[in-house]
């Protein structure tokens, strides 16, 4: 994980539960207007999509930042 940060973001449960719920209701949608066979397709691929893309988002999300000379590595 420390080698990979982004692998933090990608076990973080909330985002995968979100994912989830998010495509189950896009696979519901599909199956009752197309067919059932294609709304699997759309979980399948579409909480692969949600997860990676959730889990980047929040990787991506901008940090806190701090004044450069506010370090004690610097003046004598």
């Amino acid at each position: 994980v420390a080698e990979r940060p982004v692998v933090k973001h990608l076990l973080d449960l909330r985002i995968v539960v979100k994912a989830l719920l998010i495509a189950a209701v896009i696979t519901l949608i599909v199956s009752i207007l197309l067919s059932p066979k294609l709304g699997a397709i759309v979980l399948v691929l579409g909480f692969l999509g949600l997860w990676v893309g959730l889990a980047t988002r929040d990787y991506n999300r901008r940090r806190p930042t701090k004044p450069a000379d506010s370090g004690d590595s610097g003046s004598s």
